[in-house]
């Protein structure tokens, strides 16, 4: 726990000249992908009318930091039926969200199934009235997803150690939820979300 308050202490203060930095999970495909041939791309013109990325392949976050952070950090990770990522209105929109707050915030793009037009949320919806068939089709992704999710973790808990928050209280929370019919709904959170708001 020590060692993941000091790595989001440290990302915090590296990016905090930077507003938004991607970090790629891997370098290449990942393990569980590397044959796969799609490329990521963005559907802004959709049945919700909001920005979503499909076909994503390599994982990574992107840091949200606000003008003041205040100590506070956290993993979003946008849903989308494990095919698509509503990338504006559950991630993007809620780190900036966020960043009002001080809060620095990480959006997680993490693999999801192929999507075979160019309007995944279009193709999705036909697939939503059997989740039998959709839970067979997510079953390969599921885990890519949350390995995904776990990765994003680990990237903090792996940066140098001896890194000191200048902070005098650093708290964090890092959400990590999955929903899927063979694993319950869960969220990971190490921190009240009152302390965050």
């Amino acid at each position: 726990m020590k060692n993941l308050l000091s790595t989001l202490a440290l990302l915090c203060i590296l990016l905090s000249a930077n507003a938004q930095k991607q970090i790629f999970h891997y370098e290449g495909k990942p393990a569980g992908s590397e044959n796969w041939t799609w490329e990521e791309a963005n559907s802004e013109e959709n049945l919700f009318n909001s920005k979503v990325v499909y076909n994503v392949s390599r994982p990574s976050i992107t840091a949200y930091v606000p003008e003041n952070p205040n100590g506070t950090a956290i993993v979003i990770a946008p849903g989308g039926a494990f095919h698509t990522l509503s990338i504006d209105s559950e991630g993007i929109d809620v780190a900036k969200w966020l960043n009002a707050k001080g809060v620095t915030a990480f959006v997680l793009k993490y693999r999801v199934a192929r999507s075979f037009t160019d309007d995944p949320l279009k193709e999705i919806m036909g697939k939503m009235s059997n989740f039998q068939t959709l839970d067979e089709e997510n079953k390969a992704v599921v885990p890519l997803a949350t390995q995904d999710g776990m990765k994003a973790v680990n990237i903090s808990v792996n940066m140098p150690p001896n890194t000191k928050s200048t902070k005098k209280e650093l708290a964090s929370s890092v959400f990590l939820r999955v929903e899927h019919s063979q694993c319950k709904s869960f969220i990971v959170q190490m921190t009240p979300v009152d302390r965050i708001l």
